[in-house]
Parts: C-alpha cells; structure tokens; sequence
C-alpha cells in the first residue's frame, strides 16, 4: 500500500521543529502495525531558495519507509507511507487526522487527487480521446472524465474507490 500525503497551511512552527518530525516517524510504525527497523533520521535541509528550506526525516520499517519532508515558509508537508503489506487503512487515516491536527493543517478537500501516485506531479484534464490507447475497453466505455500526469504519463479516472475515498476523507476534515 502506498499513502502520500500534502499539507498545506501548516504552523511554520511545528513544521520547522525537528523533534516534531522525529517524533512522529519515531510513534508512527507501531500506532500502524509496522514493525520500525531503524530509528528516525532528521535532518535540516537549506536550499538555495530562502523558501525551499525544512526539515525532512525517514524511518526504514522491515515493511518498506515512511518519509516526511516540510517546507515551513510555505506551510507545506508531505509525506510518504510505503508498505509491501496492507495496513488497516482506518487507522491510517486516524492517524493522519492526528499528525494533521497537531501540525494545525488544513485539509482541503478541493486538493484530494490532484496529485500522481506514482511521481508526485499535478494532474491535469485530458480529452478522453487523447487517452482511449492507454484505457481498458470498459473504462473507456464508461467513464467521461480522464486526468493525466505530465510527469510519468499515467492515466486517472474517477473510479468507485475515489467515492468512497472522498467519504473517508470528508470524514477527517469535519472532525
């Protein structure tokens, strides 16, 4: 299972603050069920924009990693929760509702699947026409409305699983 995940309006604070970040890699594996295999390296980072500087931090886990990256400027967070074997998903997102609340982001759900699984890059509208060769015949026939990656070129449509996605979701940003 793979969970990225961009927060945007972040306390400049929290997101500058090294041990914030620490201590979430340190707590996150065992509140998942994941067995952490390292303990969480930090690290301040210091671009060569004034904005691009932050803090960034992993943890290896015997499933996969877990990484965050923040850009305190900006307000920004993202992280990546990689694992080779499923996680209950509920606490998952219990536990994103955590780390959003005591990192004080905001969830906007106007930002849900806007972003590539794969690379990361922002999706943009594409004609169904454009697409039809990289489409399953099905999907073709019943789907309308098609994204893709400028980045990797992957293909995204609004499948039955994005609706219940966007249910669990609202359910984060309404608590």
């Amino acid at each position: 299972m793979h969970v990225i995940i961009d927060g945007y309006g972040g306390d400049p604070s929290q997101l500058d603050d090294e041990n914030v970040v620490s201590v979430v890699l340190d707590r996150y594996p065992k509140m998942m069920g994941m067995t952490k295999i390292t303990q969480p390296a930090v690290l301040r980072y210091k671009g060569t924009k004034p904005e691009d500087w932050g803090v960034s931090g992993y943890v290896m886990i015997a499933e996969s990693h877990i990484a965050m990256h923040t850009f305190p400027e900006r307000g920004l967070i993202w992280a990546d929760i990689f694992s080779c074997k499923d996680f209950d998903h509920e606490r998952a997102l219990e536990q994103v509702k955590e780390v959003a609340q005591k990192l004080k982001l905001k969830i906007e759900p106007v930002r849900f699947f806007t972003r590539c699984l794969e690379c990361n890059g922002v999706l943009e509208k594409i004609d169904k026409e454009k697409v039809k060769d990289k489409l399953w015949p099905y999907v073709y026939k019943t789907q309308e409305n098609f994204v893709i990656c400028p980045e990797c070129r992957r293909v995204y449509w609004e499948g039955t699983h994005v609706g219940r996605m966007k249910t669990k979701l609202k359910e984060i940003t309404n608590n």
